[in-house]
């Protein structure tokens, strides 16, 4: 019992240690790519965001019930790139929980896991200029209790634990206002399509980035 412990403490600090030492890639690349193309140092932004869906999952044994949740700590990391194009990093943590009911599947799920995206800026529009993205959500994930219940919410089947590593196609729009010369603001759109039996979701998320290194 003790070993298992320590092994699953041991996996969470290696995932940790692993996106630490990414984001201070990014930023390294950041400031290093910046100077080549002849951008400000400082173009680089970091920041928090909060997403808000519907999220469901895609089990082997059927699907999860849709249901709402908030992500309400989200590491944001972008820069630019040249013409009009950006990269989007984004790191975050999820726990949901989602109730069993007849054909859909009850189960909790803990998920770490990290979205990089390649950004557009439409800005031929006077009124609006927004960003659109696609990318890769890389993750690993738990899924745990699993079970099944019948019409009267009786149990009807329980199964074993999942623990994967996970895929998904990311579709994003964005927009963003500038509140002063360090502080932006955002609002995005986003879409994520699993790639296996993972997590589907449609969400709303809003940021607050800052430029200050």
């Amino acid at each position: 019992m003790y070993e298992t412990l320590m092994h699953k403490n041991n996996n969470k600090g290696i995932q940790k240690s692993i996106w630490v030492c990414f984001v201070g890639f990014l930023i390294f690349y950041s400031h290093i790519s910046s100077a080549a193309i002849g951008l400000p140092e400082n173009t680089i932004r970091y920041g928090l965001a909060s997403n808000m869906g519907l999220y469901h999952v895609d089990d082997p044994q059927g699907e999860s019930q849709k249901k709402f949740f908030v992500q309400p700590y989200n590491l944001l990391v972008t820069d630019w790139l040249p013409n009009a194009w950006r990269y989007n990093a984004e790191f975050y943590y999820a726990s949901m929980l989602f109730k069993a009911e007849s054909n859909k599947i009850g189960q909790t799920v803990e998920q770490y896991g990290s979205r990089l995206l390649l950004m557009y800026n439409v800005n031929s529009l006077k009124v609006w200029q927004p960003w659109f993205g696609l990318g890769m959500d890389l993750s690993y994930a738990q899924f745990s209790q699993r079970h099944s219940v019948d019409e009267e919410g009786f149990l009807t089947g329980q199964f074993d634990d999942r623990k994967t590593l996970n895929a998904a196609w990311i579709f994003q729009m964005a927009t963003e206002w500038q509140l002063d010369r360090r502080w932006d603001a955002g609002l995005k759109v986003q879409y994520a399509l699993p790639l296996n039996h993972s997590i589907q979701s449609l969400s709303l998320g809003l940021y607050l980035l800052y430029r200050g290194f």
